[in-house]
Protein backbone atom coordinates (compact mmCIF):
# COMPACT_ATOMS: atom_id res chain seq x y z
CA UNK A 1 0.00 0.00 0.00
CA UNK A 2 2.84 2.39 0.83
CA UNK A 3 4.48 1.82 -2.56
CA UNK A 4 1.20 2.66 -4.30
CA UNK A 5 0.86 5.91 -2.33
CA UNK A 6 4.47 6.81 -3.05
CA UNK A 7 4.00 6.17 -6.75
CA UNK A 8 0.85 8.29 -6.82
CA UNK A 9 2.74 11.03 -5.04
CA UNK A 10 5.62 10.88 -7.53
CA UNK A 11 3.20 10.83 -10.46
CA UNK A 12 1.99 14.25 -9.33
CA UNK A 13 5.27 15.62 -10.62
CA UNK A 14 5.71 13.52 -13.73
CA UNK A 15 2.17 13.76 -15.09
CA UNK A 16 1.66 17.46 -14.54
CA UNK A 17 5.04 18.69 -15.74
CA UNK A 18 7.13 21.63 -14.71
CA UNK A 19 4.27 24.06 -14.19
CA UNK A 20 3.25 22.16 -11.06
CA UNK A 21 6.84 21.80 -9.91
CA UNK A 22 7.33 25.57 -10.10
CA UNK A 23 4.13 26.39 -8.20
CA UNK A 24 4.14 28.11 -4.84
CA UNK A 25 0.79 26.41 -4.21
CA UNK A 26 2.56 23.05 -4.40
CA UNK A 27 5.12 24.28 -1.88
CA UNK A 28 2.37 25.32 0.52
CA UNK A 29 0.43 22.09 -0.01
CA UNK A 30 3.51 20.00 0.68
CA UNK A 31 4.24 21.90 3.88
CA UNK A 32 0.66 21.30 5.03
CA UNK A 33 0.98 17.62 4.08
CA UNK A 34 4.25 17.34 5.97
CA UNK A 35 2.75 18.96 9.07
CA UNK A 36 -0.33 16.72 9.01
CA UNK A 37 1.60 13.49 8.47
CA UNK A 38 4.31 14.43 10.99
CA UNK A 39 1.73 15.11 13.69
CA UNK A 40 -0.13 11.88 12.90
CA UNK A 41 3.13 9.87 13.04
CA UNK A 42 4.14 11.54 16.31
CA UNK A 43 0.76 10.82 17.91
CA UNK A 44 1.15 7.16 16.96
CA UNK A 45 4.59 7.00 18.59
CA UNK A 46 6.90 7.96 15.74
CA UNK A 47 9.73 10.43 16.24
CA UNK A 48 10.78 13.50 14.25
CA UNK A 49 14.14 12.69 12.68
CA UNK A 50 14.93 16.16 11.33
CA UNK A 51 17.19 17.69 14.01
CA UNK A 52 16.12 21.21 13.03
CA UNK A 53 12.40 20.52 13.39
CA UNK A 54 12.61 18.06 16.32
CA UNK A 55 12.48 20.73 19.07
CA UNK A 56 9.43 22.30 17.44
CA UNK A 57 7.57 18.99 17.15
CA UNK A 58 8.46 17.81 20.65
CA UNK A 59 7.96 21.04 22.56
CA UNK A 60 4.78 22.68 23.73
CA UNK A 61 4.11 26.39 23.58
CA UNK A 62 1.50 27.99 25.80
CA UNK A 63 0.69 24.44 26.90
CA UNK A 64 -0.25 23.31 23.41
CA UNK A 65 1.78 20.59 21.73
CA UNK A 66 2.56 21.12 18.03
CA UNK A 67 1.81 24.85 18.09
CA UNK A 68 5.52 25.64 17.68
CA UNK A 69 5.79 23.21 14.79
CA UNK A 70 2.68 24.56 13.06
CA UNK A 71 3.80 28.16 13.64
CA UNK A 72 7.30 27.58 12.24
CA UNK A 73 5.94 25.74 9.22
CA UNK A 74 3.39 28.51 8.68
CA UNK A 75 6.13 31.14 8.79
CA UNK A 76 8.16 29.13 6.28
CA UNK A 77 5.18 29.00 3.92
CA UNK A 78 4.45 32.73 4.30
CA UNK A 79 8.11 33.58 3.71
CA UNK A 80 8.39 31.47 0.58
CA UNK A 81 4.95 32.61 -0.64
CA UNK A 82 5.93 36.29 -0.39
CA UNK A 83 9.32 35.84 -2.06
CA UNK A 84 8.43 33.13 -4.58
CA UNK A 85 8.62 35.56 -7.47
CA UNK A 86 12.20 36.48 -6.64
CA UNK A 87 13.43 32.86 -6.46
CA UNK A 88 15.30 31.72 -9.55
CA UNK A 89 13.00 29.71 -11.82
CA UNK A 90 15.42 26.79 -12.04
CA UNK A 91 15.48 26.43 -8.22
CA UNK A 92 11.70 26.22 -7.74
CA UNK A 93 11.33 22.56 -8.79
CA UNK A 94 14.17 21.54 -6.45
CA UNK A 95 12.62 23.50 -3.58
CA UNK A 96 9.27 21.78 -4.13
CA UNK A 97 10.75 18.31 -4.44
CA UNK A 98 12.66 18.83 -1.19
CA UNK A 99 9.55 20.28 0.43
CA UNK A 100 7.39 17.33 -0.60
CA UNK A 101 9.91 14.56 0.04
CA UNK A 102 9.11 13.96 3.75
CA UNK A 103 5.49 13.04 3.06
CA UNK A 104 5.99 9.50 1.63
CA UNK A 105 8.35 8.68 4.50
CA UNK A 106 5.85 10.01 7.03
CA UNK A 107 3.14 7.84 5.46
CA UNK A 108 5.42 4.83 5.82
CA UNK A 109 6.14 5.69 9.46
CA UNK A 110 2.39 6.00 10.13
CA UNK A 111 1.80 2.59 8.55
CA UNK A 112 4.67 0.95 10.42
CA UNK A 113 3.72 2.58 13.72
CA UNK A 114 0.14 1.30 13.42
CA UNK A 115 1.52 -2.23 13.03
CA UNK A 116 3.85 -1.78 16.02
CA UNK A 117 1.02 -0.37 18.15
CA UNK A 118 -1.29 -3.24 17.16
CA UNK A 119 1.37 -5.79 18.09
CA UNK A 120 1.92 -4.08 21.45
CA UNK A 121 -1.80 -4.08 22.13
CA UNK A 122 -2.06 -7.79 21.32
CA UNK A 123 0.93 -8.50 23.55
CA UNK A 124 -0.65 -6.55 26.41
CA UNK A 125 -3.95 -8.37 26.00
CA UNK A 126 -2.14 -11.72 25.89
CA UNK A 127 -0.27 -11.02 29.13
Amino acid sequence: MIKIKSMLFISLFTLNGCAVLESKKLFAACRVGDVATTIKADKLGGHEMNPIMRPFVNGAWFGVKYIKFITVQGLIVVGFWNYWGSIRQDLKPAINIISCSPIPNNIKVIHDQKIINHQRQQQTEYN
